[in-house]
């Protein structure tokens, strides 16, 4: 992060979470004790985290826990700041078609047999900060082909 942050928040969000910038900021105005700021109003947070913090997967307890992590962060982000307009969400996201092997890994564990792209995971961003889902916060969106329907 580029103002060096170092108030138990830290590099870990910024690195697990792409809007870490602005959870962070969130994160500042709760623990400075301030009132509802409505600066902040309307603002749609978003974290991206993997299936496999739902799931496990053999030899990725580290990632696994860690993802686990982002969704516990999510809902209590959400708890905290609902109050004052601010959504906290998540992406779940499966089988990607970012590496070797993911089409056929996706067409034997997927409903829908196919690994998914960036526009998948752009839709589901869209949505999330549409007016359709303003009342939508705390909530772990999966998009990940039917490949988990836990």
């Amino acid at each position: 992060m580029s103002d060096g942050v170092k108030d138990g928040v830290g590099d870990a969000v910024s690195v697990t979470v792409p809007v870490g910038g602005l959870l962070v900021g969130v994160e500042r105005e709760r623990r400075k004790g301030s009132g509802p700021n409505r600066a902040f109003a309307g603002l749609r947070t978003f974290a991206v985290t993997s299936v496999v913090g739902a799931t496990g997967n053999p030899g990725q307890g580290n990632y696994a826990a860690s993802k686990a992590g982002v969704v516990g962060f999510v809902r209590q982000l959400a708890a905290e700041t609902g109050r004052k307009g601010i959504t906290v969400n998540a992406l779940s996201l499966g089988t990607m078609n970012n590496w070797e092997g993911s089409e056929e890994l996706a067409r034997k564990n997927c409903i829908i047999p196919r690994a998914g792209s960036p526009a998948d995971v752009g839709a589901g961003v869209a949505w999330l900060a549409s007016r359709e889902a303003e009342w939508v916060t705390g909530q772990i969106v999966p998009l990940n082909g039917g490949g988990i329907t836990a």
